[in-house]
């Protein structure tokens, strides 16, 4: 019967399964012990292998489900031939991957020691503690000048006996070329998009809060340092019935002045603004401290003061090296378009626009490493006309001056991804860079992996079709570009994982 032959066939199993375990027990250590000692390539456990095993890059792709163009290298520094490549020559957006070009670029030409130096300065005589002629507010483009350093040039002066200015005060901000933002192509009040002047304070930016009280608003606005804090009034803000949630105005004027409706108040708090007339920002803010101090000074007045004038405090910033850690810690472009424009000041012997030295830099990197048919639209990467290829990006971080330096700028590569044991287990450690805009993301680095072979890679994926469909208003972190930067860095994750496993 069925239920005979059923009951038969469940005990042909009993005796069979056994002895089909043991079977397979001793063929797979039999031979994953060969491939063992075959293989300098570690094999993962057999119950693991199936998953550990490198995918092609395709299959990847695919599993993403993502539109994108896509470049990358994968460099053997010791054995210098290339491992694997994708659209090796294709320019691509470097974004903040600019920085690594700029920070090399101004040690160079400056030298890691380097140091911006903001100054006070006399003309005149002084008796009494009155200065009978000018006070002048110097500025030397130091990138992280703040309060706190406006704090203790006042008091250098007060300890110097200085009460009251007979003469005028000035603010003189010529170091650099003014400019009213980086990128024209970003909406007009992200905070990351700031001016660049010769003079700048607190990054450019200040802290807007605001509260409803019966039904009524209460605006702040504020300059922040570490120590410090200030209410400021050189930023405006009115109403607007326009679908701009900001825009700019009066940018020469007194003041910042920007527009927002009120849907916008009911998302959030606070935000960062940034800082359209820096001089006039730095000089109120100078101007607020002396009069606490208890120092008597005109209202400034903003002007080129050629006469130089003797020297009665100064602040000087932290070295060029440190101030470059910073710029790619925290990626910030004040600091990357200033530290640019200071080496081009001093490799051309005058001040230019970001781009134009934007293109001396790219003149300055094609001298050290042969021609190249990238661009450079500024020092930071916050605009998309700086492109280069993944070959060219290797070409430049495989350069033995710069290879130890490289290493050392970089951050630890971050894993985000949960499944991230295989890059423990195969690897020394990984350095990188990153780089994102709106469908935009790049990555660049090296890895040792843990049998101390050494190899370069670089990163480079965008979608500029998508990216240019979006409006210049919507380009503040729209949810569609923070979808396609977050299955891109997947897949450069996955990537670095195939690599780290199959070239260990």
């Amino acid at each position: 019967s069925a239920s005979m032959q059923f009951i038969f066939f469940v005990n042909i199993l009993r005796i069979l399964f056994p002895t089909f375990i043991i079977f397979c027990i001793f063929f797979n250590q039999h031979s994953f012990a060969t491939g063992l000692q075959k293989s300098i390539l570690p094999v993962p456990r057999p119950i693991f292998f199936e998953s550990f095993k490198p995918k092609l890059f395709e299959t990847i792709l695919n599993e993403k489900k993502l539109e994108a163009d896509i470049g990358f290298i994968l460099y053997d520094i010791e054995d210098s031939k290339i491992l694997e490549a994708i659209n090796p020559s294709k320019q691509y957006p470097l974004a903040s991957i600019t920085k690594l070009v700029t920070a090399l670029y101004a040690m160079e030409i400056l030298g890691s020691g380097h140091v911006f130096t903001t100054t006070i300065e006399a003309i005149g005589e002084e008796s009494g503690g009155i200065l009978d002629g000018n006070l002048i507010l110097r500025g030397g483009s130091d990138p992280t000048l703040s309060n706190d350093d406006l704090v203790i040039l006042v008091d250098n002066l007060w300890d110097n006996g200085l009460r009251k200015v007979g003469g005028k005060f000035i603010v003189d901000s010529s170091d650099a070329i003014y400019h009213g933002e980086i990128d024209s192509d970003q909406p007009e009040y992200l905070s990351y998009n700031p001016s660049i002047s010769g003079l700048n304070l607190n990054f450019n930016r200040v802290l807007f809060e605001w509260e409803t009280v019966n039904g009524l608003y209460s605006f702040k606005f504020q300059a922040r340092s570490a120590i410090n804090n200030f209410d400021v009034s050189t930023t405006d803000v009115n109403f607007s019935k326009s679908k701009h949630k900001f825009k700019d105005n009066n940018y020469n004027g007194k003041n910042d002045t920007w527009f927002f409706d009120h849907s916008f108040l009911e998302k959030a708090k606070k935000r960062w603004l940034p800082v359209r007339n820096p001089d006039n920002y730095a000089a109120e803010l100078f101007w607020i401290i002396a009069d606490k101090k208890g120092i008597e000074l005109p209202k400034p007045e903003i002007r080129h003061y050629p006469n130089k004038g003797k020297v009665l405090a100064k602040a000087e910033s932290e070295p060029l090296f440190n101030n470059i850690q910073l710029m790619l810690k925290y990626s910030n472009n004040l600091l990357s378009e200033i530290v640019g424009l200071s080496a081009t000041k001093k490799f051309s012997g005058d001040k230019k626009e970001i781009k134009a030295s934007a293109n001396i830099m790219g003149s300055w990197l094609e001298n050290k490493i042969g021609n190249y048919q990238g661009n450079f639209s500024d020092h930071s990467g916050l605009g998309v006309g700086s492109m280069m290829s993944s070959h060219e990006l290797i070409r430049f971080l495989k350069n033995p001056e710069w290879h130890a330096s490289t290493i050392n700028l970089m951050q630890n590569f971050k894993i985000k991804k949960t499944q991230s044991s295989t890059l423990k287990s195969y690897t020394n450690f990984i350095k990188a860079k990153t780089g994102t805009l709106n469908y935009v993301s790049n990555t660049a680095g090296y890895i040792e992996t843990k049998s101390g072979r050494k190899l370069l890679f670089v990163i480079l994926g965008s979608n500029l079709e998508q990216r240019n469909r979006l409006n210049k208003r919507d380009r503040d972190n729209p949810p569609e570009a923070k979808i396609w930067n977050k299955k891109i860095r997947l897949l450069q994750l996955d990537l670095i994982e195939s690599w780290a496993l199959r070239y260990n």
